[in-house]
């Protein structure tokens, strides 16, 4: 790996209602912005620091998660994981963000064909097209998430105790 890329790990909470998306605050880089919950490694391991993050971020616990796997983009080293809830969790966001919605694969697959959802009444509660996504957010909705070849079926469980 090269040595100038940050660590980061990422959490894909599936839920019935869809994916778990956080929009950036105002104050953060990437203001407004939709991206799943997730941040920097920070002495832990990735599967640490996913949920982590996810519980920093949402307010949602988690024991353990599926490693869907590693991509590089940018300047990030991103930690991919999966973990999917048989109902939708009450979700209490940081100061860090300002909203979140659960995203549908159909949605994202709307998103990503460059379709603009209607603006109408969930016009700023849900992302509407692909570039309302994160860089990260909007590579991990068009490899990840609505291909064909999502990798959920070959991720490895993993467990962490929390404290």
């Amino acid at each position: 790996m090269a040595k100038d890329t940050e660590p980061v790990a990422l959490m894909l909470l599936e839920c019935p209602s869809g994916y778990l998306f956080l929009r950036r605050a105002a104050h953060k880089s990437s203001p407004g912005k939709w991206s799943p919950p997730g941040g920097h490694i920070e002495r832990e391991s990735d599967i640490s620091a996913a949920i982590r993050e996810l519980r920093e971020e949402a307010g949602v616990v988690v024991g353990d998660a599926a490693s869907v796997g590693m991509f590089l983009l940018g300047k990030f080293r991103v930690h991919l994981f999966h973990k999917k809830l048989d109902s939708d969790p009450e979700v209490k966001v940081s100061d860090e963000h300002s909203a979140y919605a659960f995203v549908s694969r159909s949605e994202m697959a709307i998103h990503a064909a460059g379709i603009p959802a209607s603006r109408g009444s969930d016009s700023g509660r849900k992302p509407q097209m692909l570039s309302d996504y994160t860089a990260v957010g909007q590579h991990i909705v068009t490899k990840y998430l609505i291909s064909q070849n999502a990798p959920f079926a070959n991720a490895v469980k993993m467990t962490v105790k929390i404290p």
